[in-house]
């Protein structure tokens, strides 16, 4: 089975994603630590599973670990189901499996929100840890994929500890070829993309960056606005010292 994955960050590695969920039938938890690019590796697999028309939605748990119901709405909203307002994601799971037609990709990023906050609404306790594990195990027409920092083997609550391990994946590291065409395919056309050596010390400076993504997106919206080719050294270092 093919996927386009010409337009991806990182292509192998969502090629290898895409074999998990599809092919292997596995759910599967993406780790690495921030600035490494998970976030835009799970849009990736959303555009893609979209545009093949997989049933698929991805939620940012940071961004609703106060208000569990809009997660349960977006969810519902993404996946495109009649109804929208649900109490409880094992009533909206429940409602997924009833529907034998159709094939659901859920996608969940910073899922360490679970463990890393006291603060998250309450709803997001062990009963969710369980839908999700009910995700995981029965494979029949959804699959779960989540990112975090951290493999979650287990997800912490004030009186109990769960069992969730996924199927692990670590991002991997941002090769010079994986960089080098993120900027062709951002920048072009660009008077960077002529002078390889400008394009080396981009690249050198990505790698080098304890958060390489984050940086490398810094560094195409400079590029974008700021880059004069006579100044470009003094304006590399200009950026890179900005950023610290």
């Amino acid at each position: 089975m093919q996927w386009d994955i010409v337009h991806c960050l990182r292509p192998t590695l969502t090629q290898i994603l895409f074999k998990t969920l599809l092919v292997e039938r596995q759910s599967a938890n993406l780790t690495g630590n921030s600035g490494h690019g998970k976030s835009r590796t799970m849009e990736d697999v959303r555009k893609i599973a979209k545009a093949q028309g997989i049933q698929v939605a991805l939620l940012n748990l940071k961004e609703c670990r106060l208000d569990y119901l809009n997660f349960l709405k977006s969810l519902a909203i993404q996946l495109e189901l009649k109804k929208i307002n649900f109490e409880s994601f094992s009533v909206l799971t429940d409602e997924l499996f009833a529907d034998k037609n159709r094939f659901f990709l859920v996608l969940i990023d910073n899922l360490e929100v679970l463990n890393d906050y006291k603060s998250n609404d309450p709803r997001y306790n062990a009963q969710f840890v369980s839908s999700l594990n009910l995700l995981k195990d029965k494979k029949e027409n959804i699959l779960l994929l989540c990112a975090s920092r951290e493999w979650l083997n287990y997800v912490h609550f004030d009186n109990e500890t769960l069992l969730l391990a996924l199927h692990r994946l670590e991002i991997n590291t941002l090769s010079q070829e994986e960089i080098s065409r993120e900027l062709h395919r951002r920048l072009a056309p660009h008077d960077l993309l002529a002078n390889e050596s400008q394009q080396r010390q981009v690249r050198k400076a990505v790698q080098d960056s304890k958060k390489p993504y984050t940086r490398l997106e810094m560094l195409i919206s400079k590029l974008k606005t700021l880059y004069t080719s006579r100044n470009f050294d003094k304006q590399l270092k200009t950026w890179l010292n900005d950023e610290r």
